[in-house]
């Protein structure tokens, strides 16, 4: 939400330039970053709920992934 008012701001104050590349690089990277937060999070915790929660954690991050080179692959075509 916030990438997006930032992105808008600059398509109504005309400063800056609008891209929803940008957007979508943004909430890639919250999305990673949220992913990899809560994996290390996982790390402080015991064992077993520390497994468990490294692995959910990196989920968001190997979703962008797969999404990022489907779409990537597809660019090449």
């Amino acid at each position: 939400m916030f990438s997006l008012l930032i992105e808008l701001s600059q398509l109504f104050f005309r400063i800056g330039l609008f891209e929803f590349d940008d957007l979508f690089d943004n909430t890639l990277g919250a999305v990673i970053g949220y992913g990899i937060f809560r994996s290390l999070v996982s790390l402080a915790s015991d064992r077993q709920s520390r497994i468990k929660g490294f692995v959910w954690g990196l989920v968001p991050f190997l979703l962008v992934s797969v999404f990022f080179l489907a779409i990537y692959s597809m660019k090449s075509f």
